[in-house]
């Protein structure tokens, strides 16, 4: 008897939710598309209240606890299909909107698909583009209040790439990270370093364990340098192989640099294997890597340009070596 009043309460719920977005939708549909930004997102957020995360996963940013799945785990019946609106973004932001309220929630498919499309809507200057991404705003709102975890971190990372974040915004990112997303431990680190550099390595930490590269490139020069823990040189290498293996470009060419000297925290030398990080981070884009692979070849040799030791000496990083 419970689980039918359950079922049929949830079934009310997403019905009234889809009733009332075809509402607005069809509203919307009638008014000028210059009119869209001045009448606000469709439709508003519920709320700003950020919910408390669930118990077991708090306390994750002391640096404990293993993430749990972004809003929702890979699912064989996430049924959402972005094609389904025949390449039409507002149908889709209505879509995904009923998506945000329903029982259950922005699934996987439902999350790419709205990350595309404001990513679409970012580089679109018009007073549709505005519309959309305001809309965008309010259905990662719908979604965090629920306890959408990956919501409030997409939804920081939304405003601050608008310029648009402002102090109290950063409870959605506090939220992600303490329900363990690995990207929101780092990002929250990142921005607690110049005002609590512990709690910022216990993020990284956090982030490091559950194998987010950046995180353990972060962590890796922290101990190289002693910033904000023990210099510890052992760490310090233990989590730039860590990062360099993870596909961090920045971390395989430090990691060759420290192979090819044989310095710091590197106990032997071992030039074929640094050859072999300065490829890799080649391959990636990073142009001192790219132009030391290419001297390599051309020379035989394990030459660095001239004017390049002080930046990329073994180990020991500048702060800004950790984004």
């Amino acid at each position: 008897r419970r689980k039918e009043e359950e079922a049929e309460a949830r079934r009310k719920e997403e019905e009234a939710a889809a009733a009332a977005a075809a509402e607005l939708q069809a509203a919307d549909t009638a008014r000028p598309a210059m009119l869209r930004q001045a009448t606000g997102p469709i439709p508003a957020p519920v709320s700003r209240v950020v919910p408390a995360p669930m118990s077991p996963r708090a306390s994750t940013r002391a640096g404990v606890g293993a993430p749990p799945s972004a809003g929702h785990g890979e699912d064989a019946n996430d049924s959402f299909d972005a094609s389904a609106f025949g390449g039409d973004p507002d149908a889709l932001l209505a879509a995904l909107q009923v998506a945000a309220v329903s029982s259950e929630g922005l699934t996987p498919k439902a999350h790419a698909a709205l990350k595309e499309l404001t990513a679409e809507a970012s580089g679109d200057r018009s007073d549709t583009g505005s519309w959309r991404l305001s809309s965008a705003i309010a259905i990662y709102e719908n979604a965090g209040s629920r306890g959408d975890a990956l919501a409030g971190q997409e939804l920081w990372t939304l405003l601050r790439s608008l310029d648009e974040d402002r102090e109290e915004d950063m409870q959605w990112l506090e939220f992600a990270a303490d329900a363990g997303l690995p990207e929101a431990q780092f990002l929250l680190g990142q921005e607690l370093e110049e005002e609590n550099m512990s709690t910022a390595i216990g993020l990284y930490k956090a982030a490091a364990a559950n194998g987010h590269g950046n995180a353990q490139f972060s962590l890796s020069a922290c101990y190289a340098e002693g910033d904000g823990v023990d210099r510890d040189m052992e760490e310090a290498e233990r989590w730039l192989r860590s990062a360099a293996e993870a596909g961090v470009p920045q971390a395989q060419f430090k990691l060759a640099v420290a192979l090819e000297s044989g310095s710091d925290g590197i106990r032997q030398r071992d030039e074929a294997e640094a050859a072999r990080w300065y490829a890799l981070a080649a391959a990636q884009g990073d142009k001192f890597a790219a132009m030391l692979s290419h001297s390599r070849r051309t020379s035989g040799g394990g030459a660095r340009p001239d004017g390049d030791a002080e930046s990329s000496d073994g180990l020991s990083s500048d702060t800004d070596d950790k984004a």
